[in-house]
This record gives structure tokens, C-alpha cells and sequence, in this order.
């Protein structure tokens, strides 16, 4: 089914070709209203015009009424100035200025027409009326009955004009319809195309990198194998270097600890050889100290022994030899 949109596009398209085809300002809407029309000094399609040794004299004018033998404003325009289109018909016809010289209900305004003489009897048509006077001869209008008949021909022609383009439209229409049909059709069959080869080359991809998964889960699996190896000697090596390290630590102790025992037996015989050093020592200069005391006493004893009588007993409190060596004795 067609879309709504083609369609709307589709009947715009038809209403612009109708606007287009159909002719503008070419006789009234209504043509019962002919009547007040003026036509225009061109002749008619229908009949051609004929050469000037054909023309009816003066003599052989046809008695008609006033209004038909009227003459017409006068026009220096050629026939051909007159048709700026390709349409024959009515486009530069104005109708507008006098009544209809056909009464109703007669055969050209519409009632059943008579039989129509042949054509080799029939007089040529009278279209230059003679006229009185001096000026030229003016063209006749067209009767109500051509107009009207030329008007149904150029309708005629309209009409079938609009259906060959209406036609013509359908039938590009219909081609387009196919051709994006088609077209479509095409753009569904590589729309499969493109999605299963997408499919094909999706499942290409999916066990091309499932293979090189595995294959990189293999190499992951031997990395973990020989980081495990590397780790386990890593490990060995560890523990040896960390049994020597601790050994010869142990050796440092023990080296450390019988250089402190030495150093310690060194102090305690050093300090006990300054202790009996100091004891010796004091030992001295006690005796000495004894030693003279001893002698500062005998000097006393000898010195008291020695002092005349008078003074009495005891040191002379005078005496200033005596006292200066009695405190001379008496200091340690």
C-alpha cells in the first residue's frame, strides 16, 4: 500500500498539472453569459479565411442585424500578435461588449440543429462585410454559435491535453513506484547481504579470538609455570644465603661475645690491679703519715725535753721557734 505521504504528494502534483493545463481567462465561467462578450477581430479557427477575389461585393452582402454589422474598433495588431501562446482559442477574445444576435431557444444557442447543406452548395463564408463610406472594410465577428463551438473545442482539447498529462503523470508515477520498488527490493536483498556476511565475519571474529584466548590462556598458564619454577629456586636461594647469613651471624655473636668476655676479664684485672695499686698506695702514705707523726712527736718529746725550767711545763706560749714548729708538726 502506499504510503500517505506519496499519496498527498501525488495528488499535489496532479492539482498543479489541472491548475496549469487549464486555460485562464479565456471565456467566462458561465456560458450563458456569452452573450455580453465582445469578440475579438481575429478569425476563425474553424474555417479558413478566404482571399480577397472571394469576398462578396457590396451587392451580395447578407441583410443581418445592426449590431452584427457594426463596425468593430479599428486594429493594427497582426493575427499572429494576438496568439503569445500555443493554444488556439479565445485567450485575447472579449466578449464583454454587446448582446447575443442569436435569439433562445434557436439552433445555435442550443436546440436541435437542422441539416446542414453539402459543402459544395454551401456559399463561402461571409467574414468581410462591405462598408458604407470611404473606409476599408471592417472583419466580422464571429457568430455566437463559432464561439461557442470553438470554445467547446478548446475545452475539448484542454480536456485531452489534461488527461495526456495526467496520464503521463500516472504513468510516471507508476514508474517511480516501481523503480523504488525495485529499488527497495534491492536495498532489502544487500541489507541480507551486508548482515549475514556481517553475521559470517562476526563469527569469524568470535573463534579467531576465541583461538587466540586459548592460546593466550596456554602461554599465561606456562608464565605461571616457570614464574612458580623461578619463585621456588628464588626461594631456595633465599633460604640458603639467609642459613649462611644467619650462621655467620651466629659466629659474629659468639666472636662479639668472647671479645666482650676478654675485654671484660682485661677491665676486671686492670681494675683490680688499680685497686691494689690504690691500696698500696694508701698504705704508703698512711705509713708515711705514721712515719711522721712518729717524728714530729719525738721532736715534741725533744723539744719539751729541751725548754729551760722557767717556763714550766708544757710549750712556752712565747716561744715562737716552738709553736712555729709545733704547727709545722701538726699539718698533715
Amino acid at each position: 500500500m502506499t504510503p500517505l505521504p506519496v499519496r498527498l504528494a501525488c495528488l499535489s502534483l496532479i492539482a498543479a498539472a489541472l491548475a496549469a493545463c487549464a486555460p485562464r481567462g479565456t471565456y467566462p465561467a458561465h456560458p450563458l453569459a456569452l452573450q455580453y462578450a465582445r469578440l475579438a477581430s481575429q478569425p476563425s479557427p474553424v474555417q479558413p479565411l478566404p482571399t480577397p477575389a472571394a469576398l462578396p461585393g457590396p451587392a451580395a452582402a447578407p441583410v443581418q442585424d445592426s449590431t452584427v454589422a457594426s463596425p468593430l474598433p479599428p486594429t493594427t495588431a497582426s493575427v499572429g500578435a494576438h496568439r503569445p501562446s500555443g493554444l488556439p482559442g479565445l485567450q485575447h477574445v472579449d466578449l464583454a461588449s454587446y448582446p447575443s444576435p442569436i435569439p433562445p431557444g434557436s439552433a445555435a444557442a442550443g436546440a436541435a440543429p437542422k441539416a446542414a447543406p453539402s459543402k459544395a452548395a454551401a456559399p463561402p463564408p461571409a467574414t468581410v462585410r462591405p462598408h458604407p463610406g470611404s473606409t476599408p472594410p471592417a472583419i466580422i465577428r464571429p457568430t455566437y454559435a463559432e464561439a461557442m463551438d470553438r470554445m467547446r473545442r478548446i475545452e475539448e482539447d484542454a480536456r485531452r491535453d489534461s488527461e495526456w498529462r495526467l496520464e503521463a503523470m500516472a504513468r510516471e508515477m507508476e514508474r517511480d513506484r516501481q523503480e523504488r520498488e525495485r529499488q527497495r527490493e534491492q536495498d532489502q536483498r544487500d541489507q541480507e547481504y551486508r548482515e549475514a556476511a556481517l553475521r559470517d565475519q562476526m563469527e569469524r571474529d568470535r573463534r579467531y579470538h576465541q583461538e587466540r584466548e586459548s592460546a593466550r590462556e596456554r602461554e599465561r598458564e606456562r608464565e605461571r609455570d616457570r614464574q612458580r619454577e623461578e619463585a621456588r629456586r628464588d626461594q631456595e636461594r633465599h633460604d640458603h644465603a639467609r642459613n649462611r647469613e644467619q650462621a655467620q651471624r651466629d659466629q659474629a655473636q659468639r666472636d662479639q661475645a668472647d671479645r666482650e668476655r676478654r675485654e671484660r676479664d682485661r677491665d676486671n684485672a686492670r681494675r683490680d690491679q688499680d685497686r691494689r695499686d690504690q691500696q698500696a698506695e694508701r698504705e704508703r702514705e698512711q705509713a708515711r703519715r705514721d712515719q711522721m707523726e712518729r717524728d714530729r712527736r719525738a721532736a715534741a718529746d725533744r723539744a719539751r725535753n729541751e725548754r729551760p725550767l722557767q717556763y714550766g711545763p708544757g710549750p712556752a706560749p712565747t716561744d715562737w721557734r716552738a709553736r712555729q714548729q709545733s704547727n709545722s708538726l701538726e699539718r698533715p
